[in-house]
């Protein structure tokens, strides 16, 4: 299992009161989690991710391994996050997603040797699979604003319906 934590310090706008305000934060934070999931975590499953994270170096015996199951058969590709295919089949279940007004938690099921922490000479997967680029991550925080936004945005017009109605029903 392992986990990625998307944080997040804003200012309460006027009108909603601080528990209402935490409610819409985690409301937003566990669709941008959903989002990061079904879009950002696939990247890290196709062949250009390791210049673009970065991942550490995998040893020359473990690069013919892998490139002579390819061409048996027995492995799924030749990317540094793939061999046989399991370590992606089970990430991109359906994660665990918990969120609070100011994180949201990400709890992926992986196989148990993916470790965030690199041991032995082993390049740390889980770590190298939760990475996000500068770029993510602004993409990820306008992500959030925008649905802070509409959130906040829905709550008023809401809001605005029920005083409208309530004013005919008052009679």
């Amino acid at each position: 299992m392992i986990s990625y934590r998307i944080e997040l310090r804003l200012p309460f706008p006027p009108g909603f009161t601080k528990t209402q305000f935490a409610d819409i934060k985690r409301e937003a934070l566990k669709i941008v989690a959903e989002k990061w999931h079904a879009i950002l975590l696939q990247k890290h499953f196709k062949p250009s991710a390791r210049r673009e994270y970065e991942y550490q170096p995998r040893k020359e015996k473990y690069q013919k391994t892998k490139i002579r199951a390819v061409v048996r058969g027995k492995a799924e590709a030749a990317f540094d996050l793939i061999f046989s295919g399991l370590t992606k089949r089970m990430a991109m279940q359906r994660p665990q997603i918990r969120a609070f007004p100011t994180r949201a938690r990400i709890d992926l099921a992986v196989p148990f040797y993916i470790e965030m922490r690199s041991k032995m000479g082993k390049p740390p997967m889980g770590d190298e699979m939760t990475r996000v680029t500068y770029q993510e991550s602004q993409q990820l925080s306008q992500m959030l604003v925008k649905e802070i936004e509409r959130i906040i945005n829905e709550k008023k017009r809401a809001r605005e319906v029920r005083e409208f109605y309530s004013y005919f029903r008052s009679d």
